[in-house]
């Protein structure tokens, strides 16, 4: 097949999906490509959610390339932040944040390129979520400006299908694949 990864993606779900959901929960998404990464953009939390629990899985399949030397697998983790503030911290350094324009904010994601997801941490006084990425990179979700109903910050999906969600506050819960 030739085109774009996630033009790829695209032939091939609207093939094996109903129309109507295609059209409902596919066509809305927002595509970013670079170096063979793809990162998906949904329109709110239900578009998220939804593509979590019905089809991340079959798009990770038909996304992921070959597993390297290391035994790295890109694409293979989906990390979707909604309804909270965020930064990315290149070496200590702001580099762009939820408030930027997203010009910029798309400028600064491929000039950082790929990265490997290192491990999370909250602390328990503010419930802030800093998720450590290789090369001094962190996204740190601010849990400040989340409403105070139980609404998640982000949600991290595991290629094997595991979720580990975060918020509101200093809440989180890791739900094995079904």
């Amino acid at each position: 097949m030739q085109g774009s990864l996630w033009n790829r993606c695209l032939a091939q779900l609207e093939t094996e999906m109903p129309e109507q959901q295609f059209n409902t929960w596919i066509r809305p998404l927002q595509a970013i490509e670079d170096l063979g990464v793809l990162r998906l953009l949904a329109p709110n939390r239900f578009v998220v959610e939804w593509v979590n629990q019905n089809v991340v899985q079959r798009i990770v399949e038909l996304g992921s390339t070959a597993a390297e030397p290391d035994g790295t697998r890109r694409g293979a983790w989906h990390l979707w932040v909604y309804m909270a503030d965020w930064r990315i911290e290149y070496a200590g350094q702001v580099v762009v944040g939820s408030a930027d324009l997203p010009g910029r904010i798309d400028e600064v994601l491929m000039q950082l390129g790929p990265r490997t997801f290192e491990s999370f941490t909250i602390d328990p006084a503010t419930g802030d979520t800093a998720l450590q990425l290789s090369d001094e990179v962190r996204l740190v979700v601010l849990s400040s400006a989340l409403p105070d109903d139980d609404s998640e910050a982000w949600i991290l999906t595991q290629s094997d299908g595991t979720t580990l969600s975060g918020g509101p506050a200093s809440r989180w819960t890791l739900e094995a694949a079904p």
